[in-house]
Parts: structure tokens; sequence; C-alpha cells
């Protein structure tokens, strides 16, 4: 083989080299950004009724900030943000019994949650 040959392949194998540690590198970046957008979904969740409610109706939240998708988990925390339910939404998470929810703009969210966990 020739020194020319050599040398083609040479490059060809750092290149090869550099690109795998950037994809690594690349991946790995987006798992981190990834778990800090869902960190900061489940603290928004959590300043909410909604937060409650979840664990309420037995939902695990942080499951719940993995497994849903994040466009979704928007959608209803703006759709507790907006609610005009805060009283009675308040009393019922403040009673120990298992009350019907349908007051709640989320209800039929929650209950496709419940239905996958």
């Amino acid at each position: 083989m020739s020194i020319f040959a050599i040398a083609i392949i040479a490059t060809l194998a750092i290149s090869l080299m550099t690109i795998l540690v950037k994809l690594v590198l690349a991946v790995h970046n987006n798992v981190e950004t990834a778990e800090l957008v869902r960190n900061n979904v489940l603290e928004r969740v959590d300043d909410l009724l909604y937060g409650k409610m979840l664990e309420k109706r037995g939902i695990d939240k942080f499951s719940y900030t993995h497994k849903v998708p994040l466009v979704e988990i928007e959608q209803e925390i703006k759709r507790c943000q907006e609610c005009k339910q805060v009283v009675a939404c308040s009393d019922a998470l403040s009673r120990d019994s298992e009350q019907v929810m349908t007051f709640c703009p989320n209800n039929t969210s929650i209950s496709q949650h419940q239905a996958v966990a």
C-alpha cells in the first residue's frame, strides 16, 4: 500500500471519529436539554392546582411529564390556568373522598392518562 493510500485512510478515519464524537456530544446535550425542559414543565404543573389534581387521581407527575407529549401538557397547563372553577377545584382537592371532577377542563385528559398509567 502506498503512503498516499495510508494518508487517505488515516484522514478518513480521523474524520469519521470526529463525526462520531460530535454525534455523541450532540445526543448527550439533547438528552440534558430535554431533562431540563421536562423538569421545568414539572415545576409549572406543581405550581398549579393541576399538580394536586394529578396526584389526587393517582398519576405520578414524573412519569406523566416523561410519557405525555410536551405539547399536550402545555395545553393542559393553559386550560388549568384559564379555568374559572378554582374554588370548586380547591374544595374537591381538599376532600379525602374521590369526587367526580367533571367540572375540570382537563377531566378527559386526566382520565386518558389514568388509563395509560
